[in-house]
């Protein structure tokens, strides 16, 4: 798949971390690497025939440790999220403007830095500002594929973070999960919202109004959609006063 242009290289230093794009197969293996042991546990390496696509980010430490990646791709217009890792997933329509995807995510099992999401939204933001995006669109995932212990949160997205104005996404895989069929599951203990997802709705993020179950990756995820200019503006100050780290 060719690689989609328009990212210039992040460098970002924030405290004790760095923020950096990968620079050659060594970089992108070490996160393939990192991207295992998040979601499989263990040593081996995860990847998918859209990585070839993707920028990918490195978040080290001051003992130059990885202990983040994630990967971002430009996508030019709507059209192009049907080829994309989110596209595969959901059928997204009614955007405009270019549109920077997100995906993979993750932190070391044994990082505990709370900062470490805050670092990866400002790198972004960079290339929110870099690009001229206008949209970021993602997949939010759970731990593991049981919907019952995310009723609540289910019932929360439903009611509060529902995308609108025009814009729709619909389903483009059959093994969904309706939010609307997962209420009568909370007599199961509940568990919170995932950080990122919650990260994502904080600066103004819809999602879908259905989870898909990832039998690849073992998890549930939603879509997760953000209006660059909806976000609220003492945050975008916030991230871009990060950004220029």
């Amino acid at each position: 798949m060719e690689k989609a242009r328009g990212l210039a290289p992040i460098l970002l230093r924030i405290g004790q971390f760095t923020v950096r794009s990968a620079d050659g197969p060594q970089d992108v293996l070490a996160c393939q690497k990192l991207r295992y042991d998040a979601f499989f546990v263990g040593s081996g390496v995860d990847h998918d025939q859209f990585d070839a696509a993707f920028d990918h980010l490195l978040v080290t430490d001051a003992d130059q440790r990885l202990v983040a990646t994630m990967r971002l791709r430009l996508l030019q217009n709507v059209g192009q999220v049907a080829q994309s890792y989110t596209g595969q997933f959901y059928k997204i329509s009614g955007l405009t403007g270019p549109i920077l995807e997100l995906g993979r995510f993750c932190v070391a099992r044994d990082c505990q830095a709370v900062d470490v999401l805050r670092v990866a939204w400002a790198a972004v933001t960079k290339a929110v500002d870099q690009t001229g995006a206008q949209w970021l669109i993602g997949c939010s995932s759970f731990e593991g594929v049981d919907p019952a212990p995310y009723s609540d949160v289910f019932s929360d997205l439903v009611q509060k973070f529902q995308v609108s104005n025009g814009i729709n996404i619909d389903a483009e895989c059959v093994d969904i999960i309706k939010f609307s069929d997962t209420l009568k599951l909370k007599e199961v203990p509940q568990k919170p919202m995932p950080n990122l997802l919650r990260s994502y709705l904080a600066i103004g993020g819809k999602t879908s109004d259905f989870a898909v179950v990832d039998t690849a990756l073992g998890t549930i995820h939603v879509c997760t959609l953000v209006e660059i200019a909806a976000i609220p503006p003492r945050r975008a100050a916030a991230l871009r006063m990060l950004a220029a780290n």
